[in-house]
Parts: C-alpha cells; sequence; structure tokens
C-alpha cells in the first residue's frame, strides 16, 4: 500500500509547488514513478510547479491529517474539511458536486456521478437504478482525484455552480417501451438497501 500525504498550500507525497520542471522530473524518474495516469500528474505555470495531482486507487492512500481523502465517504472528508477552510463546489446542491475547491488548504477533490444516500428517496433516482441494475452509482460516493494547487489555478479558473441534478425530470424525458421488471426492482431494493417494490413511502404509489 503506497500512502502520500497532503501538505497544505505546499504538496502533495514528494513533490512541492514551487518546484522547477527539470527538479520535478528528476525527482519522479529517481523514485522511479510512471507517468500519469499510474502516478502523479504535474502541471507548471512558468516553469514551475503549480498543481500536482493523484488518481485513486486501491493500493494508494491520501491522507490529510490521518484522514484517507479516496477511501472515506465523501461527505465525511467535506466534513472534516470544513473544519479548517470553506469550500467552492460546482453545484447548487453541495452534496452533490463533482468538484470541491478548499481554498485555505489549496486542495481540491473531484469525484464522477455524485452520489449521497439521500438519492436514495428520491423516485427518479430508484427508477433510473432499475433501468441500470449494473452500474453501481456509490463509486461516485468516494473522491477519484486529489489535487494539490497554487491559488492561480482557481483564478484563472473559476468553479461555476451548478443546477442539482432532477432525476425525476431526466426519467420523463426517457423513452419507455415497457415497464420495469419486477425481479430487476427487487434486485435493486435489495442491493441499495432500499424497501421492496410496492411499498409505499420510498417512490412507489400506494
Amino acid at each position: 500500500m503506497e500512502t502520500y500525504e497532503v501538505h497544505p498550500r505546499a504538496g502533495l507525497g514528494p513533490f512541492r509547488l514551487g518546484m522547477t520542471r527539470e527538479e520535478a522530473e528528476k525527482l519522479r524518474a529517481r523514485l522511479g514513478l510512471p507517468e500519469p495516469p499510474d502516478s502523479f500528474y504535474l502541471e507548471y505555470e512558468e516553469g514551475r510547479l503549480s498543481r500536482i495531482g493523484l488518481n485513486a486507487a486501491e493500493n494508494v492512500r491520501i491522507l490529510y491529517r490521518g484522514l484517507d481523502l479516496i477511501h472515506t465517504h465523501a461527505e465525511d472528508v467535506i466534513a472534516a474539511l470544513s473544519k479548517e477552510s470553506g469550500f467552492v463546489c460546482d453545484c447548487a446542491d453541495h452534496d452533490l458536486a463533482d468538484t470541491y475547491d478548499f481554498p485555505a488548504l489549496g486542495l481540491e477533490l473531484w469525484r464522477e456521478e455524485p452520489y449521497h444516500p439521500k438519492l436514495l428517496e428520491e423516485p427518479g433516482f430508484q427508477r433510473m437504478l432499475a433501468r441500470d441494475p449494473f452500474t453501481d452509482y456509490r463509486l461516485g460516493w468516494y473522491f477519484l482525484q486529489v489535487w494539490v494547487q497554487a491559488d492561480q489555478f482557481r483564478a484563472d479558473f473559476p468553479l461555476r455552480e451548478c443546477p442539482a441534478p432532477d432525476y425525476d425530470s431526466w426519467f420523463l424525458q426517457q423513452e419507455e417501451p415497457e415497464p420495469i421488471p419486477p425481479e430487476r426492482l427487487a434486485a435493486v431494493a435489495k442491493k441499495y438497501g432500499l424497501e421492496p417494490p410496492g411499498v409505499h413511502g420510498r417512490g412507489e404509489e400506494p
């Protein structure tokens, strides 16, 4: 298991903001680190390292003050980091953003297809799960990338809040040639801990 530490406003793992390109690439070679996406992303501004990123992986831990940023549920990570820094994100519903920027820490987190347990209370989301039972949307419960960056990056590319996902509207826009088989509904209910189909109060009709 590889473990890398976040150093707020300073660096990630062995790399430090402000390194020259030559220093950073020599360090990568000396440590035998592969090129991204299998190891660190290194981005430069005026020849100096300004952004350091790393993908999540089963055999990697990325720690900040002992908190594993990629193997801990996203809402728990956000709550912990919020004690030290406000954040900016790209969704009006702060539970369902892709990207979270914590400026005081120089830390940014990204995930794909955001998930939060509260979605299981939405009828549209439940129907979407039943339409696509093979995708595990709970994977969006974890961050997939961690970045430590200089302030200038988000000054140049500020995050914009987008509307929260509207799964009911999405579902109504889709063609529905045939009803969802009851056995598929039952399988999805079991997978996500929902009440069985037909039980009133969890998105089903009475």
